[in-house]
């Protein structure tokens, strides 16, 4: 088959291709203290580095040695689940309800800090962010009753990237700035330098690149200053993300082989899959497609190795465009349809591991109730102890007969007591599940939401590039031009996607029942293409996505959002994107 058999085949593909990818956006919600998917791994391919192991051994042996204090014990069971954390979170998990346990009934508020401090983690990871908040504020609540700064100041942090991924931008900044502030009263170099790479990566998303940029700096120069090479890699690795997003693609390079060079002095070789990927996207925007795919095919044999599956579903995806781009359209189709297998197992698997965490979540939160019961009735026993004694002086002084009948009426109020707990505890579990299972299907819709605009994110996107290729084609083969002209307006009609914006209404009314209600009830002369403007910008899609998705030039979205900004009468200096996501 010739090489335009082989692009209109393609150009085919993709219009049969609507449904058939689903891309992960979590980690913009839901994965970040871990690093969510890109950071897990199948239980079979963890590869430990030699120090944790040992040092797993070690903890082990504390744990199950019979003379070992009940905070040692305690201490060794919350350092045991920190370190499965980001790799096994139901391991994480178990060994975390072992320490809260014990430590609540051992009263030991370090070990309290700790296991409340991780809970909030996985709850995080779990997409429960109420309670992930509840947790958080118990471990700053302890770490401040021990004077553990440190434990404080890094639980801000976490609190700070919680509240990103509710879109709570204000106290985000501010948790971050609490934890900035104790690292430097305490002259902490390192963790002050962490924290401004967290500020630094809120600017960034905000699309505040100057402040980005400055924040960024400061954490690199104190890295270099402590020649730390895994924070010299990330901050690295973060200013090569903002010249990517400001398509200063040689500065993008530039930062991006000194993050690689970095992290070749280092055993973190997760983050070394990202920085060569991020080389490849440099050279691939570039025009550079040979040097693109052979740091894709890099990436791609070292997330082999360690059995990242996200990281192998995106390079086969990268892989795909390049090949795409140098029209060599049999690659990047096979390419296309690895990524899309590799990325229905992870699904799959991402799934079940979630609905078992929030099995083991329910669980905690269930003991966490019989304790409290258990801790009532201690209380009402010593209440009946009390008044038994009260009643054995009475009996001293009144008679047997008034004592029979006073602890006759206590065994009758306990009893009522007792059946009316039990009354009120059902009730409420109930309630509870419930509200789990509501909240386990409406993050399931909202997931399916944000991986519906990526798909059309992807179409578009592909569309753009074969429409342009095609007209390129057609002025260098003029007879070729009748033929030609057609297949560019089979392409323009691509770009119309009233059926995927029906199913991506029918999924976003789901998951934001009120919004198209309340505004067309706010603001009724909204045009429908003005309503799909707003429900994007809900989703907190940037604006690259958000121009690919409807079709249109950069600048012609700043004008559109201008007009829209008009309508609604948006005062100057009211974030459009914040005034929507209120609604």
């Amino acid at each position: 088959m010739g090489q335009k058999g082989l692009r209109l085949k393609y150009l085919m593909l993709i219009f049969h291709m609507r449904h058939c990818y689903i891309f992960v956006y979590w980690g913009l919600l839901m994965l970040p203290v871990t690093g969510a998917l890109g950071q897990s791994l199948p239980k079979d391919r963890i590869l430990w580095r030699n120090e944790q192991a040992g040092q797993l051994d070690s903890l082990s042996q504390i744990i199950e040695f019979p003379a070992t204090t009940k905070e040692d014990r305690i201490d060794a069971l919350n350092q045991y689940a920190s370190i499965y954390l980001s790799y096994q979170p139901d391991t994480a998990l178990r060994y975390t309800r072992l320490a809260l346990v014990e430590a609540q009934s051992s009263s030991y508020d370090q070990g309290l800090a700790k296991a409340h401090q991780s809970l909030g983690s996985i709850f995080t990871n779990s997409g429960a962010f109420s309670q992930a908040v509840g947790h958080f504020s118990s471990a700053i609540s302890f770490f401040q009753k021990t004077g553990d700064w440190e434990g404080e100041a890094a639980t801000y942090n976490h609190l700070g990237e919680l509240y990103y991924y509710t879109h709570q931008l204000e106290e985000t900044l501010r948790q971050h700035e609490r934890a900035l502030e104790l690292y430097q009263t305490h002259k902490r170099k390192r963790g002050e330098a962490l924290t401004l790479g967290y500020i630094g990566h809120f600017y960034e998303k905000q699309e505040d690149y100057e402040q980005a940029l400055n924040f960024q700096q400061r954490a690199l120069e104190i890295y270099d200053a402590l020649q730390d090479f895994s924070g010299l890699s990330t901050i690295n690795g973060n200013l090569g993300s903002i010249y990517e997003d400001l398509e200063q693609y040689d500065k993008a390079y530039q930062y991006f082989s000194l993050a690689l060079q970095y992290n070749l002095e280092t055993n973190d070789e997760i983050e070394r899959v990202i920085h060569l990927n991020n080389i490849a996207d440099t050279y691939r925007k570039r025009g550079m497609y040979d040097e693109a795919i052979d740091y894709t095919k890099r990436s791609y044999a070292l997330a082999q190795k360690l059995g990242q599956t996200y990281q192998l579903e995106s390079a086969l995806r990268d892989l795909s465009k390049t090949y795409a781009l140098q029209e060599d359209f049999k690659n990047a189709h096979d390419h296309l349809e690895s990524a899309h297998n590799l990325y229905v197992e992870l699904y799959n698997r991402e799934s079940v591991q979630q609905l078992s965490q929030m099995q083991g979540l329910l669980e905690i939160s269930e003991q966490q109730k019989e304790i409290a019961i258990l801790e009532r009735e201690n209380r009402i026993d010593r209440l009946v102890r009390n008044v038994v004694i009260g009643g054995m002086l009475m009996f001293v002084l009144l008679a047997g007969i008034v004592l029979s009948r006073q602890r006759l009426k206590i065994r009758k109020n306990r009893a009522l007591y007792q059946a009316q707990q039990e009354l009120i505890q059902k009730e409420l579990e109930n309630t509870q599940l419930n509200e789990q299972r509501l909240q386990t299907e409406l993050n399931a819709k909202s997931q399916q939401l944000t991986a519906h605009a990526l798909h059309l994110v992807q179409k578009n996107s592909m569309l753009k590039d074969l429409k342009l290729k095609l007209k390129n084609i057609r002025q260098q083969h003029k007879e070729l031009d009748q033929p030609l002209s057609q297949l560019i307006k089979i392409v323009d009609n691509g770009f119309s996607f009233d059926k995927d914006w029906e199913d991506f209404r029918q999924i976003f009314e789901q998951v934001h029942q009120q919004f198209y209600h309340q505004l067309n009830q706010r603001f009724p002369d909204l045009t429908a293409a003005e309503i799909r403007l707003c429900a994007l910008l809900r989703l907190n899609l940037d604006s690259k996505d958000i121009s690919t998705i409807l079709g249109i030039s950069s600048d012609s979205l700043r004008v559109t959002r201008y007009r829209l900004r008009k309508k609604i009468g948006l005062e100057k200096g009211v974030n459009l994107v914040t005034f929507i996501m209120n609604i």
